[in-house]
């Protein structure tokens, strides 16, 4: 165990005190809303291997075992002198019961002095505490002693999340970006495997790197905050500079599936207009579209869902507009995106697109039941540019960044595109 003279005690209520509703419980909480998906899209709130369901239509859990089904928790505000063996202990002081660390993973937190956990387990197999989690709130344990420590668990992960412990010689920060109401880290998994390539793959087969994936609130179900792209991208241009505070010159390679490589393109475009955030512009080199919809997504069956759940036009309506197919919206970025690079740039850009039908959800029920669909053709997910790599992939739209193994194709020329990359970069430092 750490010596560090902190004491880890047992919280003074116990657990049944402090999961019982009254008011002597004050505890933060952080509202967020389990969301739908684009339709046939990644299952949510950490899930790996399931559909998600809104909690107003949740089907009853069945009796039979999942062939993969585990939900990853985030642990924040973990002291830097910390091991695995400190967190646990931690953890059992709050959650007697707490027993299966098979699948904890302890990170340097993206910013801060601070380390973060990922922890993964089976929701039929875990502890009550984990089950009582909501994916509306944040949860807030006291670990008393000197100085006193707030542990902050949520299974959200909203904002930046650590994959991987970096190196000194780390020398690319590799930033993914969920797509409209998924999730930073279930919308990366496989729902065959419950491999999540971005943690259990990359940073084995390329080193020198630091790999994060970001989450933001796009949820179009429940009571949310009115985002609009400008949020968005406010509040993803912040979390990167507090993450690149100490090395803002450190090059950055990006990930975006569906929407998220809309939101990386308005940063950058916001990047480059001023010199404020001028370094996140000038850092980047190379952008993974994976089914980004430059020219409209099909959003038929989104209208239709969201109608279904207010009584007449909102936000989140108006927002899906903008990214259908033919939106004035995307129509201007498009404009606006070709003064980025010239022919020559320096970036590597690879488009992936995909090439099979994706299933919707009907109007009336939540279930994938609805017609097969292209969710953003191949002309919709091509920038057209002279520099851009294509790549087809025998996928739908919710699969094409869910790598089972690291044999598949796809990862394969994920590697080998952030290889060539890595190698110019050691290049260009003399490595």
């Amino acid at each position: 165990m750490a010596d560090d003279g902190q004491t880890i005690l047992s919280r003074k209520r116990t657990y049944e005190e402090r999961n019982s509703p009254g008011p002597e419980d004050n505890t933060s909480k952080l509202k967020r809303v389990c969301s739908i998906t684009e339709p046939g899209s990644s299952s949510e709130e950490g899930v790996t291997g399931n559909e998600s369901w809104p909690a107003s239509s949740a089907p009853a859990m069945s009796t039979a075992k999942p062939r993969s089904k585990l939900t990853c928790f985030r642990i924040s505000g973990i002291p830097v002198k910390w091991n695995k063996d400190d967190l646990l202990l931690a953890l059992r002081s709050f959650d007697p019961d707490f027993n299966d660390a098979r699948k904890l993973s302890l990170f340097p937190a993206c910013s801060g002095r601070t380390q973060t956990a990922l922890l993964r387990l089976d929701p039929l197999m875990c502890s009550e505490y984990f089950r009582r989690i909501d994916s509306t709130q944040e949860q807030y344990e006291l670990i008393e002693g000197d100085p006193d420590i707030y542990l902050v668990i949520d299974k959200h992960l909203l904002g930046l999340t650590p994959l991987n412990t970096p190196g000194d010689d780390a020398i690319v920060d590799v930033v993914a970006v969920t797509g409209l109401a998924g999730h930073a880290f279930g919308s990366w998994c496989s729902r065959k495997t419950g491999c999540m390539w971005l943690q259990d793959l990359l940073p084995t087969d390329l080193d020198n790197m630091r790999v994060m994936t970001y989450g933001y609130n796009s949820s179009l179900t429940r009571d949310i905050v009115n985002h609009t792209f400008v949020d968005y991208r406010r509040s993803f241009i912040r979390a990167l500079m507090d993450a690149r505070s100490e090395n803002e010159s450190r090059p950055i390679i990006f990930i975006g599936h569906s929407m998220g490589g809309i939101l990386i393109l308005q940063v950058l475009l916001q990047a480059k207009a001023g010199t404020q955030y001028r370094c996140l512009f000038d850092s980047t080199r190379a952008i993974s579209f994976f089914a980004t919809p430059h020219q409209g997504l099909h959003v038929k069956e989104l209208l239709e869902m969201v109608h279904d759940t207010a009584s007449g036009p909102t936000s989140k309506i108006e927002f899906i507009k903008q990214l259908k197919e033919g939106s004035s919206f995307l129509d201007s970025q498009r404009e606006d995106i070709s003064s980025l690079w010239e022919s020559s740039s320096d970036i590597e850009i690879a488009t992936f697109y995909e090439t099979k039908k994706t299933p919707t959800s009907s109007s009336d029920a939540w279930t994938r039941d609805g017609e097969n669909v292209q969710m953003v053709n191949r002309n919709s997910a091509m920038l057209f540019w002279p520099f851009e790599h294509r790549i087809p992939v025998e996928s739908d739209h919710t699969d094409i960044v869910k790598f089972p193994a690291r044999g598949n194709s796809t990862y394969g020329s994920v590697v080998a595109h952030m290889t060539k990359c890595m190698k110019r970069l050691k290049d260009a430092s003399g490595e």
